[in-house]
């Protein structure tokens, strides 16, 4: 896994941060990106020595992303993890979550991976990957969960069509569904 390297939203805490330290555990150099910059530096103290970067961005806005990807133009990559998320509940009304919770699962996803692309098809790896971080709620229905469940069941649509058209540049596309994970994410949904 020596000079591999992955780009990973949302690494400042949780899953994003457990996949950076063991990336970086195999030897692969990993650019923390989120949009807490305290966190992404507890994340980077955690990770081996080596050659990571931090990068502090908010990927619900487009032009954030092309901005990060202009600052790392010519960086080699090896994939993308696009897990950067949020949660909660959300209620119809003058205070609904709705847009807030889709901008950051879906539409951030998008903007993300799209910002990368073209790094991540011009690398020699002969693995190339993105990862979706999705969620077991893709598939269930949680009561005031509307937007968390849709926005992760977006992403099994996202992964499926970004397998078929990225295929033919020998990247492969996943996502990992997991249910409920030792993370704050999870703690604040089950109280």
């Amino acid at each position: 896994m020596k000079d591999r390297r992955y780009i990973i939203s949302g690494a400042g805490s949780g899953i994003g941060r457990a996949i950076a330290i063991k990336l970086a555990s195999e030897g692969a150099g990993i650019i923390l990106a989120g949009r807490n910059l305290e966190k992404l530096e507890d994340t980077l103290k955690l990770l081996p020595k080596g050659n990571h970067l931090i990068i502090s961005t908010d990927i619900r806005l487009k032009k954030n992303c092309q901005e990060v990807s202009d600052i790392l133009n010519g960086t080699h990559l090896d994939g993308i993890i696009a897990n950067a998320g949020v949660g909660g509940e959300n209620y119809y009304g003058e205070d609904d979550r709705w847009n807030e919770i889709l901008d950051t699962n879906l539409s951030g996803t998008y903007y993300f991976v799209n910002a990368f692309l073209e790094q991540l098809k011009s690398s020699r790896a002969p693995q190339k990957h993105v990862l979706l971080t999705s969620s077991v709620l893709a598939r269930l229905g949680v009561k005031n969960y509307t937007a968390y469940c849709a926005s992760k069941a977006g992403l099994l649509g996202l992964m499926r069509s970004w397998a078929m058209e990225l295929a033919e540049d020998k990247i492969m596309v996943n996502a990992i569904s997991p249910g409920w994970v030792n993370t704050s994410m999870a703690k604040e949904g089950m109280n």
